[in-house]
């Protein structure tokens, strides 16, 4: 049994929802991802926005700008009785859902996206045991331990990383013999 004081009762339901929590994809209004990771941290709510740096040009300038990775979404580490909250944050719209359940997002699946935000360099060596579409493994580097899939793009090979319930994908340049054909 525990104390009955508020105090002590908050605590309990605060542990409670922590234990519940997982990642859940929040979708937002057309580029609102920022203002909504913001909200989010006003109110001490566990989020993640990845960005990616990219280069824009205008008529008289080029500037280098962060952009969300997947634009749209932000990603809430919360229990799902935090939805409500959550919601009423401005520019949030829905959480991403099957059959009108919240999809968790496996922690793994976030890590994988936060090295690939981290260490995402470009490198490329061939090797010719790994197709296209292949399942794979990075052995080493800044990445080792993701998984994911081998595909091409613009002459370079690239390794991407799948968020399978959203069928998202984020994707880094990594050196083949880095590679491992997961069977």
């Amino acid at each position: 049994m525990f104390d009955e004081s508020p105090t002590a009762l908050e605590t309990h339901r605060e542990a409670k929802q922590t234990r519940e929590a997982k990642w859940y994809a929040l979708y937002c209004k057309s580029r609102h991802e920022k203002k909504v990771a913001r909200q989010l941290d006003e109110k001490n709510i566990i989020h993640y926005l990845p960005l990616k740096m990219e280069v824009r040009q205008w008529s008289d300038r080029k500037k280098q700008v962060e952009l969300p990775l997947f634009r749209g979404y932000v990603f809430v580490h919360i229990s799902p009785s935090m939805q409500i909250p959550v919601l009423e944050t401005y520019g949030a719209v829905t959480f991403v859902k099957f059959g009108g359940e919240l999809v968790p997002i496996r922690d793994e699946q976030i890590e994988a996206v936060r090295v690939i935000e981290k260490y995402g360099v470009g490198l490329r060596q061939e090797n010719e045991k790994l197709q296209l579409q292949d399942q794979v493994r990075v052995t080493g580097g800044p990445c080792k331990g993701l998984e994911g899939y081998l595909v091409h793009k613009k002459n370079n090979d690239r390794f991407v990383v799948m968020i399978d319930s959203l069928r998202l994908m984020a994707s880094v340049e990594i050196e083949r013999t880095y590679l491992e054909k997961i069977e």
